[in-house]
């Protein structure tokens, strides 16, 4: 079964998988069939998605 949520885009017959993001290649010549059915993400939105937010005040939730 071809995944739904990851990218994949096919070029000349070669896959590539991109990051649901921004695109970026995050490996190429695979087979579609033998990657796992979820969201992938470049290392840049790896990081920012598994980063802490940080807290803020109520005082700065009124404004």
């Amino acid at each position: 079964m071809i995944p739904r949520h990851a990218k994949i885009k096919f070029n000349g017959g070669r896959g590539a998988l991109l990051c649901n993001t921004c695109n970026t290649i995050i490996r190429q010549n695979f087979d579609p069939h033998t990657i796992e059915d979820k969201k992938w993400y470049c290392e840049r939105h790896t990081n920012e998605i598994n980063s802490p937010r940080p807290q803020r005040s109520g005082e700065e939730l009124r404004r």
